[in-house]
């Protein structure tokens, strides 16, 4: 009856043991550099015009926090302009691109095709591709019916989440003539 070492108490004691300490020495390593991460340059905290001094946090900087009474010399903000071209001027290729998508979204939008008209008569109109399956789409759904009463709100239903599901439940919506009876269905489809 020979037994073997790996079954003891002794060994799984010792392999926890080991376990437990390394996962202890990571977590503490993690811990003590996560003010670094949270402070990195691209955080919005950190991000500051160019020429301004940059004061970090006193557990980072390991000073003494500064007086109240003492004023910093801040340099005086220099009024940036904006030229009237954009970036876009710079790449026609990108802006004739998205010219022509927000043509074709209009003109869609204008004919009633694959669309739902949440509301109209507004100067300005917000175009938003949703799936009755998305999570994230229903989280939205109370925004835009907030939205729709100071633009028009046009909803392309899509199906990336659901699949077939979406476009089953959709279907029926955009075979509809009638655009309150569209967006009343695609409400009760949010509902649901």
């Amino acid at each position: 009856m020979e037994r073997r070492f790996s079954r003891t108490p002794l060994f799984r004691g010792i392999i926890a043991s080991v376990v437990l300490f390394v996962m202890a020495t990571i977590g503490f390593s993690l811990f003590r550099y996560v003010d670094r991460v949270f402070w990195d340059d691209t955080t919005p905290e950190a991000v500051q015009t160019a020429g301004e001094p940059r004061l970090l946090p006193p557990h980072l900087n390991h000073t003494v926090p500064l007086n109240e009474g003492i004023q910093l010399p801040v340099p005086p903000k220099k009024d940036v302009q904006v030229p009237e071209k954009t970036i876009t001027s710079k790449n026609p290729e990108a802006a004739a691109a998205r010219h022509n998508l927000a043509t074709v979204l209009k003109r869609n939008a204008d004919r009633g095709m694959f669309t739902i008209n949440l509301s109209s008569g507004h100067e300005r109109t917000l175009f938003a591709f949703l799936d009755p399956a998305c999570p994230n789409c229903r989280l939205l759904e109370p925004a835009l019916k907030r939205l729709a009463s100071d633009f028009n709100v046009v909803i392309y239903p899509v199906s990336v989440i659901g699949g077939e599901e979406s476009t089953d439940r959709v279907a029926p919506l955009l075979c509809e003539k009638d655009a309150q009876k569209r967006a009343a269905g695609w409400h009760r489809l949010y509902s649901a």
